[in-house]
């Protein structure tokens, strides 16, 4: 079993968490999260750690640097698995990519809350690589919007899915990566939060997720995200040097 940890220190240092664990058992590490959708929360690092336990909690409470925390476990697929769709990205960006321009869901009205919210976010990742850690959890039952006269799709993972597929293209072109894939299996300290799946994805730069979500063929599938999602919690974080996607 694996976890994630979040990680609120009383005096930030960066890359503490060397001193707590092992680090043939780290997956990921990351720092200065940001909330890129969903709840806002206030943490100093993320951690994807393999092969601990609920005993994590007893080192986390003995370590007077560490002001709050939040520990969530998670079943990852294999290394082969994260390989596997990794190379299915690889062969997207060798193949030709012919982007027609669609409508970004990122709005840049200066008085939409979450414009805003957007513009600054990218303002904070600019020019630098970043990850995205995703929480998801879906409808039984998509429910589309009831102006929307285009195909539906009853599963609320399947119409996800939908999106997902179309999105892989372009991922794969711009040299977007994936870290981790899983499952989430609850909360081991923390408030209680309800998930289905889990991923962490490696992106370039902020410039990569603006093109994605600018090309007509995935903005158009972005409605069957919606309807197929009930809820998602993600964060935008910058990996540590030897975390950073190196291929």
């Amino acid at each position: 079993m694996s976890i994630i940890i979040f990680l609120k220190y009383k005096a930030f240092v960066k890359g503490f968490f060397r001193d707590l664990f092992n680090k043939e058992n780290i997956i990921w590490a990351g720092h200065s999260p940001l909330v890129f959708d969903g709840d806002q929360e206030d943490w100093d690092e993320i951690l994807i750690v393999a092969g601990m336990d609920d005993t994590v909690v007893d080192i986390l409470k003995e370590e007077r640097k560490i002001e709050n925390y939040k520990v969530l476990r998670l079943s990852l697929a294999s290394s082969e698995a994260i390989k596997k769709a990794n190379n299915s990205l690889d062969a997207f960006a060798k193949k030709e990519w012919d982007m027609t321009e669609g409508v970004s869901p990122f709005g840049e009205n200066p008085d939409d809350p979450s414009a805003k919210h957007i513009n600054e976010l990218f303002e904070k990742l600019k020019g630098k690589p970043f990850a995205l850690i995703n929480f998801i959890s879906y409808r039984d039952t998509a429910i589309y919007p009831e102006d929307y006269n285009g195909k539906k799709i009853k599963s609320g993972k399947k119409a996800h899915d939908t999106y997902g597929s179309a999105a892989a293209k372009g991922f794969g072109k711009l040299g977007v990566r994936m870290y981790a894939i899983g499952e989430f299996k609850g909360v081991i300290a923390g408030e209680k939060e309800e998930w289905q799946y889990f991923n962490a994805v490696a992106w370039p730069s902020v410039e990569a997720i603006k093109t994605v979500y600018s090309e007509k063929s995935i903005t158009e599938t972005l409605v069957h995200r919606l309807a197929g999602m009930e809820k998602t919690q993600v964060y935008a974080a910058f990996p540590y040097e030897e975390y950073l996607y190196k291929g």
